[in-house]
C-alpha cells in the first residue's frame, strides 16, 4: 500500500491553462509543464501552437506564479489521499483529504457562496 505523486496533464499546454492549474488542485495533482528553451523560431511560426506554448522564456514567470499560488495548499496535503470529492454544480468541485484538509475549486466566470466561503471566478479556496 501506499501512496504515489501524480501529476495533470500541462498547464501550459492547455487550451484554458488556469482552469487546468485549479484541476490539478483539484485532486492534489502535481503542476506539470512542457518546456523548450531556445525554441526554433521556424518552428514556434509552424501550424504546432505547442511550440509557442513550450517556450520557457514566456512561460517562467506564469509557473513561478502557479507554484507561489499553490505551494502552502501542497505543503498541506502532501502524502494525504482523496477522502470525499463532491460536484456541488458543473463548475464547482469540493475535495476533502484524508487529512482534514478541504479545498474548493471555481471553474465558472463567476464568483461563488461554497461552505469553504466566497471562491471567486476561477479560483480555489481551501482550509
Amino acid at each position: 500500500a501506499g501512496t504515489r505523486k501524480t501529476s495533470a496533464f500541462p498547464v501550459n499546454l492547455s487550451a484554458e491553462p488556469r482552469k487546468q492549474f485549479l484541476r490539478s488542485l483539484e485532486t492534489a495533482n502535481g503542476l506539470s509543464f512542457v518546456l523548450a528553451y531556445d525554441v526554433n523560431k521556424d518552428a514556434v511560426a509552424s501550424d504546432f501552437s505547442a511550440y509557442l506554448a513550450a517556450d520557457y522564456k514566456s512561460n517562467k514567470s506564469k509557473i513561478e506564479d502557479y507554484y507561489s499560488e499553490a505551494a502552502e495548499f501542497y505543503r498541506a496535503t502532501d502524502g494525504a489521499t482523496v477522502k470525499s470529492h463532491k460536484l456541488i454544480n458543473s463548475f464547482v468541485r469540493l475535495t476533502e483529504f484524508s487529512n482534514g484538509v478541504k479545498i474548493c475549486i471555481n471553474l465558472s466566470d463567476e464568483k461563488v457562496k461554497t461552505e469553504l466561503g466566497v471562491v471567486e471566478a476561477n479560483g480555489f479556496v481551501w482550509r
